[in-house]
């Protein structure tokens, strides 16, 4: 019965990401998104006015109703709501509400989990489609992708720090290559010391960030990250990032929502922060 429940779940993302459909160009959609990044880009793209429910989590539109958390929204809610669409992100949002979405019969669009800066964009795209706005989606990508590309450009040449990337602290976890944070310091220029480990998120011990020796320390404030974790790693006078000053601390709702213009934001300041003699005298703002 749980490989049949297993295979079902497989069947459901694999329709879903392939086969959505569309508003017509007559309707005023309604929408219901379970996604901060999702509820961003709908935003970004001017149809924040279709969205009737979000998450407690989705901050960017105060008029929508709130949903429920983005672990466990109210799937009754979210019915009473009657939405055209109801947007989702895999690995993001739990399997088994997405296909309980389904079984009360509503149209659920599962988008892949952004885990690049290229995914980002595609994911950006389609959904531009589904709510008739793609040539805006091009336009901002096109911009954007030119901007990423000045940015990296500028940055290219200089020494590339080593850097460690804080997103949790009890359990210690980090954000790896298989993250779209670590974009960042790849566009920067820069090293992720936990750049060879593949799973996205994973956990560290303090031992092993000491060892690899970061020359710089950026907090991500989520969780229970906040900027007093900077007087904790201070304590260890030998690690290089203390020893040059480099541990700063910066917002985790522009760094953890994977949308075009937070990512270019979050990539102009990370640049900023690990070669500030890059920018002086240029408004990178």
């Amino acid at each position: 019965m749980r490989l049949l429940t297993n295979i079902k779940s497989l069947i459901v993302f694999f329709v879903l990401i392939i086969c959505t459909g569309e508003i017509s160009a007559e309707s005023t959609p309604r929408l219901v998104s379970l996604a901060p990044s999702i509820t961003d880009s709908l935003c970004q793209l001017g149809v924040e006015e279709s969205l009737v429910g979000v998450t407690s989590y989705c901050r960017t539109c105060s008029r929508a109703e709130i949903v429920g958390t983005l672990t466990n929204p109210n799937l009754e809610k979210v019915f009473s709501l009657q939405p055209d669409f109801v947007f989702t992100v895999q690995g993001i949002n739990r399997p088994r509400m997405i296909e309980r979405l389904i079984d009360l019969g509503m149209n659920v669009v599962v988008f892949k989990k952004s885990q690049t800066f290229e995914d980002i964009l595609a994911n950006f795209v389609q959904l531009s489609e589904i709510v008739k706005k793609k040539d805006k989606a091009r336009k901002i990508v096109d911009e954007i992708r030119g901007e990423v590309d000045e940015i990296s450009a500028i940055a290219k040449g200089e020494k590339p720090k080593r850097v460690f990337l804080e997103i949790n602290k009890r359990p210690l976890v980090t954000a790896s290559a298989g993250s779209f944070m670590n974009e960042f310091l790849k566009y920067s220029g820069n090293i992720n010391i936990f750049g060879d480990i593949s799973f996205t998120h994973p956990r560290v011990s303090r031992e092993e960030v000491l060892k690899r020796n970061p020359e710089t320390i950026i907090l991500v404030n989520m969780g229970d990250v906040s900027t007093r974790d900077k007087e904790y790693w201070q304590t260890f006078r030998n690690l290089s990032a203390v020893r040059n000053n480099q541990i700063f601390s910066v917002n985790a709702d522009e760094f953890c929502r994977p949308t075009p213009v937070s990512f270019l934001n979050s990539l102009r300041e990370i640049t900023c922060l690990l070669h500030p003699e890059l920018f002086s005298g240029k408004d990178v703002a």
